[in-house]
């Protein structure tokens, strides 16, 4: 039996549906224009990015390590672990450490975004499946 690349899966997914929030905004001016929902008043503040708590980093890519684990390694790898050697940028605010989101959207307009991300992920998810089928 293979082992499952569940680091390849999310990856992919991530890679596929990364929703930056400008063309989330454009996406609900646009369906405002044309009609889709109702005008409403859209305001945006910015807020500490919650995937990194606002250091712009993390090590989320080692997964949970146990404490067996990291007793196994030698002195200069947990000193690197722990320093934040091994940490990446973070793909939610690309290290700026804080995100914009929406602030108090009409209900309609928030069943909007509610949607468009919702198709977004179930878009990525189709392609990620497709090409592992080979297509």
């Amino acid at each position: 039996m293979s082992r499952i690349d569940y680091d390849g899966i999310s990856d992919a997914r991530r890679q596929d549906s990364i929703i930056t929030f400008t063309r989330l905004k454009e996406a609900l001016l646009d369906a405002i224009s044309d009609g889709e929902i109702s005008p409403c008043l859209i305001s945006t503040r910015m807020e500490l990015c919650s995937s990194c708590e606002g250091r712009g980093a993390h090590s989320l890519r080692f997964g949970a390590i146990t404490s067996e684990e990291f007793a196994e390694w030698d002195e200069d790898s947990r000193h690197d672990y722990l320093s934040g050697r091994y940490d990446e940028r973070c793909d939610e605010c690309q290290g700026q450490n804080v995100v914009e989101v929406f602030d108090g959207l009409s209900e309609e307009a928030q069943e909007f975004v509610d949607r468009y991300i919702q198709g977004v992920y179930e878009d990525a998810s189709e392609r990620y499946y497709e090409r592992m089928a080979g297509c």
